[in-house]
């Protein structure tokens, strides 16, 4: 398993290798995440692509104080809100949910063996508030550590938990066969 440090070492050193692989492991992750925010895959798959080229280019002097995720994640959130920014400032109309939020459960298997469908799913997840929401899909979907959810939003850790918990207590109530 290769670590983040030999990851970024490997990049600034110009490794293409380094650069694939770290691209076939966040890129799908991210494209998710930011189509989360712009709710149109093509500019979620292009603002993905622009982060990739500009860690590529400024590969010498690029320097990441947190785990690499947290990096990669932040990124994302700052290139898709700078986006909606440009796109509101156009005048254009784009509806932004931040739709995903977390919850803490003990068993998430439990939730989703309830359910049976993508549908199913998404539809039990448009019920909770989209703060809430946010933190879920990052906790459960993406895997992400509480910590880096508290990174990558800008809130505390604490902060985290209550949401996971308040998502749970309303997802709880909504599950089937509950």
């Amino acid at each position: 398993m290769i670590t983040d440090e030999q990851i970024i070492e490997g990049i600034r050193c110009g490794d293409i290798n380094i650069m694939k692989h770290l691209y076939e492991c966040y890129y799908v992750l991210l494209c998710n995440f930011a189509y989360r925010f712009t709710k149109d895959r093509d500019t979620a798959k292009d603002i993905i692509s622009d982060i990739f080229l500009n860690i590529w280019l400024k590969r010498e002097k690029i320097e990441i104080s947190t785990s690499l995720r947290s990096y990669l994640y932040v990124a994302v959130r700052n290139q898709c809100l700078n986006y909606l920014k440009i796109m509101k400032r156009n005048n254009l109309r784009l509806s932004f949910h931040d739709e995903d939020e977390s919850w803490d459960i003990a068993s998430e298997e439990e939730f989703f063996k309830a359910i049976e469908s993508d549908e199913e799913v998404e539809l039990i997840l448009s019920k909770l508030p989209d703060r809430k929401r946010l933190v879920f899909k990052l906790k459960v979907i993406d895997g992400l550590k509480y910590k880096e959810i508290a990174e990558i939003l800008s809130i505390s850790v604490n902060t985290v938990q209550n949401h996971m918990v308040e998502a749970y207590k309303i997802l709880s109530k909504k599950l089937p066969n509950q």
